[in-house]
């Protein structure tokens, strides 16, 4: 199997990066089979704890220390060998970047030669621009928060605010389109 999928957001619980239901049912929602699938968020350690649910106010809290973490010193040389880690596990990696998830990879900085094994779609992107890599950016209509953080191309518009995404159908058509296209590239 050559593709996987990974989502990279801002770790809401900074004690787990297990990914939740939601993104669980996206990623079955699009298509994504059960072997394709990496089941940590950022920071990716696979002995994290079971996922549990968090306040918005403190996963915000969390996001917003994790962004600022990103922009000191160090952040990418701690981060850039589990990046990389994980790009090296397949031909093929599908990042779903979403809020600060994009300036994080941006921070992080993979290795120029395993950048071309990602493919990126950044939804709700709170980012301070764009990646080569990003193949689609996604905003909501009512998304004050990615409409403030993120001026840059979008390709896909839903009709979702700033927590919204995983449920709008234009994201989940537009990567389960990618995700069959994708699959049939890599194999």
């Amino acid at each position: 199997m050559s593709l996987q999928v990974a989502f990279l957001t801002g770790q809401s619980d900074p004690g787990r990066c297990a990914i939740s239901p939601l993104q669980q049912g996206f990623l079955k929602a699009v298509g994504v089979r059960s072997e394709e699938v990496v089941e940590q968020n950022f920071p990716f350690e696979a002995t994290t704890r079971p996922w549990r649910e968090t306040p918005l106010w403190l996963a915000s809290i969390a996001n917003v220390r994790q962004v600022m973490a990103a922009r000191r010193r160090g952040f990418g040389e701690r981060y850039r060998p589990v990046v990389d880690a994980l790009l090296e596990r397949r031909a093929c990696t599908l990042l779903l970047t979403g809020s600060c998830g994009l300036e994080l990879w941006r921070r992080v900085a993979p290795s120029p030669a395993l950048r071309t094994r990602a493919v990126l779609v950044a939804y709700g992107p709170v980012a301070g621009g764009c990646a080569p890599e990003v193949t689609m950016v996604a905003q909501g209509q009512h998304d004050w928060i990615s409409r403030l953080g993120y001026t840059g191309q979008v390709d896909v518009r839903c009709d979702c605010g700033h927590m919204g995404y995983l449920n709008a159908s234009p994201l989940l058509k537009a990567v389960s389109s990618l995700v069959t296209c994708l699959r049939s590239r890599s194999s």
